[in-house]
């Protein structure tokens, strides 16, 4: 998951670990960059586990895994062109698809759905030129892996047209072939149904639980003096000392 550190303006990635009792242990750091890593896409590949987490570096970076999950090597770039945020790994009728969402040209602050796939995913991914049906531009970004259930096949999604985490969508694969992907959305729940949070971001399902990451608020005293030692010896601070004495 990402863990964002506040204090240094960027995230990395890290884990937990649970066990049957429900104890948990972590976060453990696994990935860090100079840059912000977040969305840690993970899927398997010829008994291989690899990652394709997000990032703010101009290419993202396609990571295996040496010893799950503590540790993970470098192994291909894949161009910004072809990634966007929070991408999302499925493998399907013998192929390997990424579903990304790109800036939307009428208003940078909305994503469209595009779609990629490849025979492998170390191999060069290519644009699918078939038509995207989706009913609302704010379904577009993901928000974890597809997932089946009774014979149907879902893909998560965020809603930000509020704010950024507000909702999350699920929505039911009506129809994907080479020709046409088409989705319909059946289900959005917002945050406040999840207890404590003011944000969530993906939800991730299988046979043995569920999993939501969310956000919540709390006090950081290193931030609070942080932020005090920045004050303390701003150029306004020491006029404005130097007015009252």
């Amino acid at each position: 998951f990402e863990e964002y550190i506040n204090i240094k303006s960027k995230g990395h990635i890290s884990f937990f670990t649970l066990d049957k009792e429900n104890n948990i242990e972590g976060p453990f750091k696994v990935i860090e960059e100079k840059y912000h890593l977040s969305y840690p896409m993970v899927f398997s590949f010829e008994e291989k586990l690899y990652m394709i987490p997000a990032s703010r570096n101009g290419s993202t970076m396609l990571y295996e895994s040496i010893k799950f999950p503590f540790v993970w090597s470098p192994l291909k770039k894949i161009d910004e062109d072809k990634i966007g945020t929070d991408s999302t790994f499925l493998e399907y009728n013998n192929k390997f698809w990424i579903f990304t969402s790109m800036p939307c040209s009428i208003n940078s602050g909305d994503k469209v759905l595009k779609i990629y796939y490849a025979k492998s995913p170390t191999d060069e991914w290519t644009s699918f030129n078939g038509k995207i049906e989706i009913e609302d531009i704010y379904n577009s970004r993901s928000a974890g892996n597809f997932f089946w259930k009774n014979g149907s096949l879902y893909r998560p999604s965020q809603d930000c047209s509020e704010i950024y985490g507000g909702a999350t969508t699920i929505n039911k694969v009506l129809s994907f072939s080479d020709k046409v992907y088409k989705e319909k959305p059946i289900y959005t729940f917002k945050t406040s149904l999840v207890n404590s949070t003011n944000k969530t971001h993906t939800f991730n399902f299988c046979d043995s639980g569920l999993v939501i990451d969310a956000s919540i608020s709390r006090k950081s005293w290193q931030r609070l003096f942080l932020y005090r030692k920045l004050i303390r010896n701003s150029f306004l601070f020491k006029k404005l000392i130097n007015k009252t004495v």
